[in-house]
């Protein structure tokens, strides 16, 4: 029996794509002094967010590939990078239509909890600005915890903070290494949130919109 309903955090609760665009649009127009076309803008924001990966690309990657790539850039530690961008994007905090009714009917029939991966202060800084974080039991933060997805160490952790078996817990996620895999490693039943179409490299139940879980739900499929 199903206990505990645990989620990812970026791409699964928070558009995190929306956010991203809107940092890397807000450091284009700073550092080229709002001189570029609309077009330029919006080509360039997007050459830089298919390069981000879905935020798996590193800072100080994205940082010395940005310097190098465009003539106008101003030239950052990666600190000040990191900074710049994160400022920008926790003013954009965007959660999935239909997220906060999911979650909250969920709520009514599981426990809920988060399990993300990224530093301290960025993961902090969103869940800050979700409307209603005491639907969550327990969260965890990689930051804070010290290993991140998919090790399974964390996983574990979760299971352990809600006192339940690997049986009684599904993990829901968007990323097929960090989140899929990492809940198989603890062996743990996966929902793979795949909103982007990718081709699936494990055999598990898989959505495209967190809405889904509901008729999951009704089903008995979950």
């Amino acid at each position: 029996m199903i206990k505990v309903l645990c989620f990812d955090l970026d791409n699964t609760l928070i558009d995190r794509q929306y956010s991203a665009y809107r940092a890397y649009d807000a450091i284009i127009r700073h550092d080229s002094k709002n001189l570029l076309s609309e077009e330029e803008y919006v080509t360039y924001v997007n050459e830089l967010l298919a390069h981000d990966q879905f935020g798996l690309i590193s800072h100080r990657v994205n940082n010395e590939w940005y310097m190098s790539r465009f003539d106008f850039a101003n030239q950052r530690t990666d600190e000040e990078w990191f900074q710049f961008w994160l400022s920008y994007s926790l003013q954009q905090v965007h959660l999935y239509p239909g997220t906060l009714a999911t979650l909250h009917y969920l709520k009514s029939k599981y426990q809920l909890g988060i399990i993300t991966n990224g530093p301290s202060a960025p993961q902090r800084g969103k869940l800050s600005k979700f409307p209603d974080l005491s639907i969550f039991g327990h969260i965890l933060v990689s930051g804070e915890w010290g290993t991140h997805k998919p090790d399974r160490s964390i996983f574990e952790e979760m299971l352990r903070l809600f006192d339940v078996s690997p049986a009684e817990m599904i993990y829901v996620g968007d990323n097929q290494d960090a989140d899929i895999q990492g809940a198989l490693n603890a062996g743990i039943r996966p929902v793979w949130l795949n909103g982007h179409h990718h081709v699936g490299r494990h055999h598990v139940t898989e959505i495209t919109s967190i809405e889904e879980l509901i008729k999951l739900e009704q089903g008995g499929l979950l």
